[in-house]
């Protein structure tokens, strides 16, 4: 973890009652997360998925999803992008990251057809 990051969640950790988050809406717990400074969209993910336990966030930018969409697309994306890759999901975003990455960084999923046509 780059020592920014680290820096923004140990301030995080002591700025606010993490356990009142909760008790919150995902969308209110990503809107309060995304005005820290240096946390972006991958590191709240994190926090709504495995500090939460939060399935409906997903983890937007992560390299290994950015990759994963570079080979479905066929063409360099950004990764903002893999929000559109997760967001058929709803509810079930989070989860579906998590399995999206398992089954891609296991060979799994192949995009040879998507290639070719």
């Amino acid at each position: 973890m780059h020592a920014r990051r680290g820096a923004a969640l140990v301030r995080l950790c002591r700025s606010i009652d993490l356990e009142r988050l909760h008790d919150r809406s995902t969308e209110a717990i990503v809107r309060r997360l995304a005005r820290e400074r240096g946390l972006g969209p991958w590191s709240i993910g994190v926090v709504c998925l495995e500090g939460l336990g939060r399935w409906d966030h997903g983890l937007v930018g992560d390299l290994g999803l950015v990759k994963l969409l570079r080979a479905i697309r066929g063409r360099p994306v950004d990764g903002w992008e893999t929000a559109e890759l997760l967001a058929p999901y709803g509810e079930f975003a989070g989860i579906a990251s998590v399995y999206m990455l398992a089954g891609y960084g296991r060979g799994l999923l192949s995009f040879d057809a998507v290639k070719a046509a």
